[in-house]
């Protein structure tokens, strides 16, 4: 990424990089602290020049990835409970396809995937790292049917449960 600087972003730059110098110099007790502040400044001085040239600001799409946002984190929340868009979308107040237009218009997955992904995710977590059966691993995860998570499974991974778990490699991905 490349970003233009003006004069006036070239000066703070430039007084920054002054301090970091008079810092680095000075060995005193705070020395660790006053450079991490400084690091923290220039982080947030850059994101905010690479963020004015790049991001174009727009409250309405401010909007829209914020619902992305709260979506993940309620997926995140609920997933071993609620496994349908529409749950997601009532607590958002929003409609199922609303969601759906919203994930499209970011080029991100679908509102089902991500729930999906979460649970297959958390899924291989117990399969490969805990003794818990598969129906104790299918009812953790709100599947009633033991058969229908182990359909589920193997959709999406390719494998069953049972031979999941006798896999002795560990999948890197999430598939």
């Amino acid at each position: 990424m490349f970003i233009r600087l003006d004069e006036q972003a070239q000066y703070k730059l430039k007084l920054l990089f002054d301090v970091f110098i008079e810092e680095f110099n000075t060995s005193d007790n705070i020395q660790n602290d006053m450079l991490l502040m400084l690091l923290k400044r220039l982080i947030i001085f850059i994101t905010r020049l690479a963020r004015s040239e790049y991001i174009p600001v727009k409250k309405i799409q401010d909007e829209r990835f914020h619902v992305i946002r709260k979506f993940n984190l309620l997926v995140e929340a609920n997933y071993r409970t609620e496994h349908s868009v529409s749950f997601y979308a009532q607590e958002l107040c929003k409609s199922p396809k609303t969601l759906s237009n919203l994930f499209a218009i970011y080029n991100h997955k679908s509102p089902s995937q991500v729930i999906q992904e979460r649970i297959l995710i958390e899924a291989k977590r117990l399969l490969s790292y805990t003794d818990k059966s598969v129906k104790e691993i299918a009812y953790d995860l709100g599947f009633e049917d033991i058969s229908y998570f182990s359909n589920f499974f193997k959709k999406h991974t390719g494998l069953s449960p049972v031979d999941f778990r006798n896999n002795k490699k560990i999948p890197v991905k999430g598939k």
